[in-house]
């Protein structure tokens, strides 16, 4: 009964997804195909803006691009659409050891993901530069595809620290 209620969910939220991105008959079989491994082999995938793990839809995940920005911000979402966390990339100059001028020729640039959830207005300094679909996944970020998992933000939160109520610029 649970795999005939999970094909049923797959298929009717594979042909939305077949609806907006006028996928060919060849593209969705594709698509289908990858889902079915992710369900076999039990990993993440991120295809056509959804996440799925194990097969199951889990979030969804917009890339939002910048105008002369070669990096991307995400802005991961419920299943119905809701904005649930909205990811900055952020660039943050440090100067060379013992040297006090930030515009010094060896001064590193360090680039970080800032996580903003939206439930609680908290801001974290992401764990790297990681795939955020994968970290929305491996930390439980999201609970039933439908809204943030509070075990799963306290954890992250407690994990990498966060400031309430600063917001990330979009």
């Amino acid at each position: 009964m649970k795999r005939l209620l999970l094909f049923f969910a797959l298929s009717v939220f594979t042909c939305v997804h077949a609806q907006k991105y006028n996928l060919t008959p060849k593209k969705m079989a594709k698509h289908e195909r990858k889902v079915r491994k992710s369900m076999k082999r039990h990993n993440i995938l991120w295809d056509y803006d959804t996440v799925f793990n194990a097969g199951v839809p889990y979030c969804i995940v917009y890339e939002v691009k910048h105008p002369g920005n070669p990096n991307y911000d995400y802005s991961v979402r419920s299943l119905s659409g809701q904005e649930l966390i909205y990811v900055h990339f952020k660039e943050t100059t440090f100067p060379p050891p013992f040297q006090t001028n930030p515009d010094a020729a060896n001064s590193s640039i360090i680039g970080r993901y800032m996580y903003y959830f939206t439930d609680t207005k908290t801001t974290v300094r992401g764990p790297s530069l990681q795939q955020i679909y994968e970290e929305v996944v491996n930390y439980n970020l999201i609970e039933n595809g439908n809204e943030i998992n509070p075990a799963g933000e306290a954890a992250f939160i407690k994990r990498f620290g966060g400031k309430h109520g600063q917001h990330v610029e979009k």
